[in-house]
């Protein structure tokens, strides 16, 4: 097994929930993860109120689909 060191700032230490400085590689994967996962969201939702997406109900959405 290796060991790699990466630095972060405290602002990302607590930005990203992180509780010990020794994460496996699985978890840090997770971390990251998952913090692009809220950003798309962020985006998406961004982009659906721009769009006037967020007011459009399901079913008139995937009848735009036909």
């Amino acid at each position: 097994m290796r060991t790699i060191l990466v630095s972060i700032s405290d602002t990302e230490f607590e930005q990203f929930g992180l509780e010990s400085e020794n994460l496996t590689f699985p978890e840090l994967l997770n971390i990251i993860s998952d913090e692009l996962l809220k950003q798309r969201l962020q985006e998406s939702s961004i982009l659906a109120e721009k769009f006037g997406l967020s007011r459009i109900a399901l079913d008139e959405y995937i009848g735009l689909e036909d």
